[in-house]
């Protein structure tokens, strides 16, 4: 019988099996990634009536459309660079410059808002799924040890797409949850936020500082790799 993948490889396994080929592919994964997430935006609000990323070019896989400096470069390249010098193992993500959108072009502003906010998380945990599947192949059916460059590739778009969806839910202001949680269930959440003011950002960056998300996300990916 085959061992687990998480036992022969780790939840962090990239984390730990670090050089230049790796940093390299965990940028290029990730910048696909925000590109999805961001073209996923552009798109269904384009199909809900408002054209503005749609005319801006934003629903294209060019990274180079979406690219935020701080988000999408110094802030991944950051934590790649603690986890290397300290042997750490803190989720690889980030985020793409915002899609423009303008609420006043759709029929029905929050509802449709929420589904367009809703599009970029959506993307992700397809793409996790698709990492999932893939992996599963290569390592169950084909055979291929635990550190092959295809197992390699796609354990990086799981993990790096389970960090963005489950961290873009969080419904905190500017994270898509917020906008998916006041659209679909509750108004008074909006007003609520609103109120927060600057002190969601505060929330944020404790669930980040406090190692909180981190353990989130390491229950998540335990979980899942346990499936494979």
């Amino acid at each position: 019988m085959l061992p687990s993948l998480q036992a022969a490889v780790g939840c962090d396994t990239f984390l730990r099996v670090m050089n230049l080929p790796i940093i390299v592919t965990q940028v290029a994964v990730l910048l696909f990634s925000l590109s999805v997430h961001e073209s996923a935006h552009a798109w269904t609000a384009s199909r809900f009536g408002d054209p503005t990323a749609k005319m801006m070019g934003r629903i294209t896989l060019n990274p180079l459309k979406h690219i935020d400096p701080v988000g999408t470069l110094l802030l991944p390249l950051s934590i790649i660079l603690i986890n290397v010098t300290t042997g750490g193992n803190l989720p690889v993500f980030g985020w793409a410059r915002p899609v423009p959108v303008n609420p006043y072009n759709f029929r029905n502003r929050l509802r449709d808002m929420a589904w367009t906010s809703l599009a970029g998380p959506a993307s992700n945990l397809i793409l996790m799924l698709s990492g999932f599947i893939f992996v599963k192949f290569f390592w169950r059916v084909a055979q291929l040890p635990s550190h092959n460059p295809l197992i390699l590739v796609f354990l990086f778009l799981l993990e790096i797409n389970a960090v963005l969806f489950l961290f873009n839910l969080i419904p905190l202001p500017p994270l898509d949850g917020a906008a998916v949680l006041t659209g679909f269930f509750s108004r008074r959440y909006g007003e609520f936020i609103e109120r927060l003011g600057p002190l969601s950002f505060i929330i944020l960056l404790a669930l980040l500082w406090t190692g909180a998300f981190n353990r989130i996300i390491g229950g998540f990916l335990t979980f899942i790799l346990s499936w494979i």
